[in-house]
């Protein structure tokens, strides 16, 4: 392997209006990779022609089919034992069950910003949640689309009630509002090295479980690590 990544999925239940999971739930309603959710999972980031390994562990209590665009990858291990090459599955998406772990392979030849996610739609969003504590706050999803039509360019931290004068402050906001889109776009906040490059409003559309696979030519690779040792230094 030129590069090996580690996944663990997590889901936690957080209550509308509330900042902790609820440890008594098990209707959970926020899902991550490496304790993230999307945008703020850390896309992995490799160079063209590199074979890569992603481990793939699932601590939840859900079952995910994880999806990986753009690639045909060998399913090579479970459970951290090596299966014998002659039955190496092929495939795009890897079922992980409650307590299984699952290693795919691939050759990153085609570069690009691919996603990589759990293949169920929910999962992709979080905060499919019944609404709580203040009535009168952010937009429904069809009100948002309608405010979106009748002002176009408008932004997220705009498309709120007067009630709720700023609604990044309410827990959860905007993902317990919206779905997915340019209103979504929180790039600044989570910005890093590895997302360098990415286009303007990427972060509107990678939401919940799921995260980028970034197949880089030599020279934005090299500039990526470079971010990143700079960063490391600091």
């Amino acid at each position: 392997m030129d590069r090996d990544f580690l996944i663990a999925l997590q889901e936690y239940s957080v209550l509308p209006n509330n900042t902790i999971p609820n440890s008594m739930s098990m209707e959970y309603n926020w899902l991550t990779f490496n304790g993230k959710a999307g945008p703020a999972s850390t896309p992995l980031v490799m160079k063209q022609g590199e074979r890569i390994r992603i481990r793939i562990i699932n601590l939840g209590m859900d079952h995910h089919p994880i999806h990986l665009h753009g690639f045909t990858f060998w399913e090579t291990g479970r459970e951290g034992a090596r299966q014998p090459e002659a039955i190496w599955p092929r495939g795009n998406t890897a079922l992980v069950g409650v307590a299984q772990a699952r290693d795919i392979e691939f050759i990153a030849d085609r570069v690009g910003d691919w996603m990589f996610h759990c293949h169920l739609p929910h999962h992709m969003m979080n905060q499919m949640a019944s609404r709580g504590g203040v009535t009168n706050g952010p937009l429904t999803p069809a009100e948002a689309m309608k405010a979106m039509g009748d002002m176009p360019g408008m932004d997220h931290a705009s498309m709120h009630n007067a009630a709720v004068p700023d609604p990044n402050k309410i827990p959860l906001y905007p993902q317990d509002a919206f779905m997915e889109g340019p209103m979504m776009a929180m790039d600044k906040d989570v910005e890093k090295p590895e997302t360098f490059g990415l286009p303007k409003n990427w972060s509107g559309f990678v939401g919940g479980m799921m995260t980028l696979v970034r197949v880089m030519q030599p020279e934005m690779f090299d500039k990526v690590m470079e971010l990143k040792r700079q960063a490391g230094a600091k």
